[in-house]
């Protein structure tokens, strides 16, 4: 009778186990291959030290962060602006990862998004080498809050998309 019972109790655990672990989802894994394409026309929104917006001070910013390396890449032209952080562990994981965005429209509505996942791919690891070229895809869910546009019939959304972008840093 102890044999079915240690039975349930390894299943049970198996499947408590296979519960928590399916929360830790990862965001993306970066992966490096030659670029050789960063200064041509393409969909990609460009960060690099060279660009400069009064609201912003730097487009592009790598930095180390203990074990880990922070990429960050923000414009803001003063009508519109957005806002990028990705962090990523000595593995290349992609272990956190933020967007949000701005207008100059003050109409009572919100967005709030949430990264669902990055695929980034890099010329070099960021943890071998300065001189770094990467482009990157941010899949979102963005959360629109029409707030008080509701009484003009505007309706709260929830939008799945994409944003693009590439960054290189400057030799020094």
């Amino acid at each position: 009778m102890k044999k079915p019972i240690r039975k349930y109790i390894l299943l049970i655990s198996v499947i408590i186990l296979n519960f928590s672990c399916s929360n830790n989802e990862k965001l993306g894994l970066a992966e490096i291959s030659e670029i050789n394409s960063y200064d041509q026309e393409d969909s990609y929104f460009p960060h690099d030290c060279k660009m400069e917006y009064e609201l912003v001070d730097k487009m592009f910013e790598l930095k180390k962060a203990g074990k880990n390396i922070i990429i960050n890449n923000n414009a803001n032209d003063g009508f519109t602006g957005h806002y990028i952080t990705l962090e990523l562990n000595s593995q290349l994981e992609i272990i956190k990862a933020e967007y949000d965005e701005s207008t100059d429209v003050i109409d009572g509505s919100e967005m709030t998004f949430i990264v669902d996942s990055v695929e980034l791919k890099l010329n070099s690891n960021p943890f071998e080498s300065k001189k770094i070229v990467g482009y990157y895809s941010i899949y979102l869910t963005q959360n629109y809050s029409a707030g008080k546009l509701k009484e003009q019939g505007v309706k709260d959304e929830i939008i799945k998309r994409e944003f693009k972008g590439k960054f290189k840093t400057c030799a020094k």
